[in-house]
C-alpha cells in the first residue's frame, strides 16, 4: 500500500496547481525595509498565485534585465484560472525595477493567438532567451516562453501549451508570437500531458546561425503505454527561429535497462540547463519524482548530456 499511495500523492500534487478555484479575499502585499516584496499593481485575489513562476531577460534590448512574473491562477475575460503574466522593466537606477513600467500578458490581449479559458493556467512557467528572428537593424532582445499547461485544445483535456511572446525593441510584443502544442511536433498529438508545466531555454549548439532551443516538459503524458509516466520535448532554435519540425523527444522507456520507466514516474516535473562536465557544451537535468528506486517514490534526476546537439544518455540519482 505504500507504494500505491506514494503515486497517487504525487499524481495529486502534480495536478494540484491545475484545479480550479473560485475567487476569494484580498491579498495586498508592501514593501519590506530596502528588499521589496513585490506586488506593485497589488494582484489581490486569493489563489492569484502571483509570482509562482518568475524569468528573467532583456526583453526591449537596452541591456539591462527585466522581470516576468507569471500569475496563473489570475482570472482573464471572466474566467478564472486562466492566467496572466506581469512584466516589469529593469532600469539603469540603483531602485531597480520600474513599477510604473509594467505591462500584462494574457491571452485576451489583441494580436495574442487562443483566447482566456478556465483553467488554462498562462503563466504557470516562464522562460526567457532568444527564441525568433531579430532584425539586424534592432538590438539582441529576448523572448518570453509562457507555459499553459491547463490548455484544452480540440476537446483534449489538459493538453497543454507554450506560447512565444517576441521581445522587441518597444519590450514584450504580440507580433509574431507563437503557441506550441504537442500536435505540431514529430510523432506528438493532443492528449492529457499538461505540456508546458515547465520550461527551460538554453544554447544547444554554437554553431553559427544558431538561436536558444527552447525544452518542455510534458508530465502527466502517457507514454509506451504508463500512465503520468511523462516526456520531455527539445525545440532546437536556429536563426529563423524554433525549428518545430526537427523537434526531439526524451522519456525513460521500460526496456531502458539504467533506469526503466514506470507508471507515474512524471518524467519532466523540473528541469535544469547547465555545463555539468566542463565540455562547454549545456546538459540538461531533468526530475523523475516518481521513480521507485531505491525505494518507492524515492525520485531520481536524469542527467542528459550533450556532444554538440545531441544528447546522450546518462543517468543520476
Amino acid at each position: 500500500m505504500k507504494r500505491r499511495t506514494s503515486r497517487f500523492a504525487l499524481v495529486a500534487a502534480l495536478l494540484a496547481p491545475l484545479v480550479i478555484t473560485g475567487p476569494a479575499t484580498a491579498i495586498v502585499l508592501g514593501p519590506i525595509g530596502n528588499v521589496g516584496l513585490l506586488n506593485p499593481n497589488q494582484i489581490s485575489a486569493e489563489g492569484d498565485g502571483f509570482g509562482v513562476a518568475t524569468a528573467t531577460g532583456d526583453f526591449n534590448g537596452d541591456s539591462i534585465d527585466d522581470l516576468a512574473v507569471g500569475i496563473p491562477g489570475n482570472a482573464c475575460a471572466g474566467q478564472i484560472n486562466a492566467g496572466s503574466v506581469m512584466v516589469l522593466r529593469g532600469r539603469d537606477d540603483l531602485n531597480g525595477l520600474d513599477a510604473q513600467g509594467v505591462s500584462y500578458w494574457s491571452q485576451s490581449m489583441a494580436g495574442v493567438i487562443d483566447s482566456c479559458e478556465a483553467g488554462d493556467r498562462f503563466g504557470s512557467a516562464l522562460a526567457a532567451g532568444s527564441l525568433t528572428t531579430t532584425p539586424l537593424s534592432d538590438p539582441v532582445t529576448d523572448d518570453l516562453a509562457v507555459g499553459v499547461p491547463g490548455e484544452a485544445l480540440d476537446g483534449v483535456t489538459l493538453a497543454g501549451a507554450v506560447a512565444i511572446l517576441p521581445g522587441s525593441t518597444n519590450g514584450i510584443t504580440a507580433t509574431g508570437n507563437l503557441l506550441i502544442d504537442e500536435s505540431q511536433l514529430p510523432g506528438g498529438a493532443l492528449a492529457l500531458a499538461a505540456f508546458g508545466s515547465r520550461i527551460a531555454i538554453g544554447r544547444i549548439d554554437d554553431s553559427p546561425g544558431n538561436n536558444d532551443s527552447l525544452i518542455v516538459a510534458s508530465p502527466l503524458a502517457t507514454q509506451a503505454g504508463l500512465t503520468v509516466a511523462g516526456r520531455v520535448w527539445v525545440l532546437p532554435g536556429f536563426f529563423a527561429g524554433l525549428a518545430l519540425t526537427r523537434a526531439g523527444q526524451l522519456s525513460l522507456s521500460p526496456a531502458y535497462s539504467l533506469a526503466p520507466g514506470a507508471s507515474v514516474d512524471a518524467y519532466g516535473s523540473q528541469l535544469a540547463i547547465g555545463d555539468f562536465n566542463g565540455d562547454d557544451e549545456n546538459d540538461l537535468a531533468i526530475g523523475v519524482p516518481g521513480y521507485d528506486s531505491p525505494a518507492s517514490g524515492s525520485g531520481a534526476v536524469q542527467v542528459v548530456y550533450q556532444s554538440k546537439f545531441l544528447f546522450v544518455d546518462g543517468f543520476d540519482d
